[in-house]
């Protein structure tokens, strides 16, 4: 997770004349009684922002229903049919999101989050999706006189991504990841309770696949595909010594060799990727990917290099010329050295996803001579020095240093797969359009750039099917 992926709530000018009235009031009640204790008086502030924010309970009346079940239902209260509200949650259950087709539009679904609140529920919001229009925290509604918070969105029929729930959190959510994560550590993500499909990372997290989502049957392993060999191997670097990337010079990878392995037979591309252990889940399992797109004739067999990531993945992954040169110096001669791999550039690949990405793509930049094809899935080009370390945003920070470094240098020989999710325009410096800034400066520069934008966010859900768009597209390169 990147760190401008972190929520940030837009507040308007009423919200902070709003927020120091309720401040004048309660020190008014204060004063008149000093034995109101400091849990009461965070609470009745909470309380009156929570007015002047415009999230409290809403009447069925006052508000107009994109989801022609919420409608409906609204219409059944107004009756008086108060029991119509345990026949929707009965109707929910292991059912959410509440899915439902955009009258004369095929190409997009009203999605309803749905929560079910209790006496202490005062604020529910969604994480993951698009981001609003308004910057702003995705807001659950309350219905009033009911136990129902919903938010409904629009979305691409084909999306797929994964969502949590947050209650009574924070007003406004900290800019600086460290702060973020320590309000999540008190009070926890949560799944959505009323969805079956809960997803292995980020941990609480729901999926949410919509109907015109692409089938991933390669996720599943065939009975009949032979499965390769996965061993961990552990060499010393004499670069990473003394280079401030941890103490210990000694680096693991995870070792990938195909089914029928030969060392007698045509060397095999090479293919290496950053975050090695985030590969292997039951979301993400890149070596059942592996053997099912090799058993399939959709990539030719290759070695693979998952690459094991420190305690510093940041700082690793953040454009690092001494962890550039471990790779292209250290790493992959060795793994020549010990498997039937090609030497050429134009069959080896570095690929990676978020801050791997972005390292991806720093490798090809820096050693074109060693990785001749870069695949990049969400890739942080937003990215500049000094980017992971500040809490705020500089005045003088400017997004895309990596972008700036391939304008200004000559042409390498480097073919490039970028792709990344449309619901990453966050505010700030947006994920999703420095990956644009990247590929028409790359473009411009005249690299061979195949590009991708999918309807999904910064999460392992969403990134599978590019993986392995930019695999077919890199690998069978290699065979041509």
């Amino acid at each position: 997770m990147t760190k401008r992926s972190t929520p940030i709530l837009a507040w308007i000018i009423a919200g902070f004349c709003a927020a120091i009235f309720a401040t004048l009031i309660l020190t008014l009640r204060a004063a008149q009684d000093i034995r109101k204790s400091a849990k009461e008086m965070k609470e009745a502030i909470l309380t009156v922002n929570e007015e002047a924010s415009g999230i409290s309970g809403i009447n069925a009346t006052d508000q107009r229903f994109d989801s022609p079940r919420l409608l409906a239902l609204s219409k059944e209260l107004d009756a008086g049919k108060s029991s119509a509200v345990q026949v929707f949650w009965q109707e929910m259950a292991g059912k959410a999101p509440l899915v439902e087709p955009v009258g004369g539009d095929r190409q997009s679904n009203w999605v309803t989050y749905l929560w079910r609140g209790g006496p202490g529920t005062r604020r529910v919001c969604v994480m993951g999706g698009p981001w609003p229009e308004d910057s702003s925290t995705k807001w659950l509604a309350h219905l009033g006189g009911t136990d129902i918070w919903y938010r409904t969105e629009r979305l691409p029929s084909d999306s797929r991504f994964v969502y949590s729930f947050h209650v009574n959190g924070p007003l406004r959510w900290p800019m600086d990841t460290a702060s973020w994560l320590a309000i999540v550590k008190e009070n926890p993500l949560q799944a959505d309770p009323l969805n079956l499909r809960a997803a292995e990372s980020p941990p609480r997290g729901s999926i949410a696949e919509l109907p015109g989502a692409s089938p991933q049957l390669w996720v599943q392993r065939s009975p009949q595909v032979v499965a390769g060999a996965l061993n961990e191997r552990t060499i010393k670097s004499e670069i990473l010594r003394g280079s401030g990337l941890g103490k210990n010079p000694e680096r693991t990878c995870l070792i990938y060799l195909p089914p029928h392995y030969d060392p007698q037979k045509a060397d095999y591309g090479l293919l290496l990727l950053f975050d090695g252990r985030g590969f292997m889940g039951r979301d993400m399992p890149i070596p059942v990917m592996l053997d099912n797109l090799i058993a399939e004739g959709k990539i030719p067999p290759l070695v693979v290099i998952f690459v094991y990531q420190s305690d510093q993945r940041f700082q690793e992954l953040s454009c690092s010329q001494p962890f550039a040169d471990f790779l292209a110096k250290e790493l992959v001669p060795w793994v020549r050295s010990n498997y039937h791999v090609s030497t050429k550039p134009e069959r080896t690949i570095v690929g990676g996803v978020s801050a791997g990405g972005l390292m991806a793509a720093y490798c090809g930049f820096c050693h074109p001579e060693v990785f001749g094809n870069v695949l990049s899935v969400s890739g942080s080009f937003p990215w500049y020095p000094g980017y992971w370390e500040s809490s705020t945003t500089s005045l003088d920070a400017e997004p895309g240093w990596l972008t700036r470094q391939f304008l200004a240098e000559p042409h390498r020989s480097v073919r490039f797969y970028l792709s990344a999710g449309r619901f990453e325009n966050s505010p700030g410096f947006s994920l999703l359009g420095e990956n644009r800034h990247l590929r028409d400066v790359l473009l411009a520069k005249d690299y061979s750039v195949a590009y991708h934008e999918f309807d999904g966010g910064h999460d392992v859900l969403s990134w599978r099917g590019p993986l392995v768009e930019g695999l077919e597209k890199l690998a069978l390169r290699q065979t041509r």
